[in-house]
């Protein structure tokens, strides 16, 4: 079973149904006969690995994080959510 976050049928790889043993062979003829199916499949496969990589997810994690740091947030008063202060946008608690 393969992760569909990750594998795409017929962009970076060629999926088949579990118990389909005829689609199961039919993917491994294609990859066999044709070198440019291979080096077509490889290339968008590690194009795809490389968004998983360490460094570029902890990149992707700081920029989200600076936007939430660098938004203003306040303090909505107390007496006007019933005593229940709220960090937010302005909305109180229901």
């Amino acid at each position: 079973m393969a992760l569909p976050e990750l594998v795409h049928d017929g962009v970076n790889g060629l999926l088949f149904q579990p118990s389909d043993q005829t689609s199961l062979v039919r993917c491994i003829e294609a990859t066999l006969s044709s070198a440019s199916l291979r080096e077509r499949l490889g290339q968008a496969s590690l194009r795809e690995i490389q968004k998983h990589e360490i460094n570029y997810s902890a990149s992707s994690f700081e920029k989200l994080y600076a936007t939430f740091s660098s938004a203003t947030v306040r303090q909505v008063a107390p007496n006007a959510c019933n005593n229940i202060p709220l960090w937010s946008t302005g909305q109180c608690l229901p």
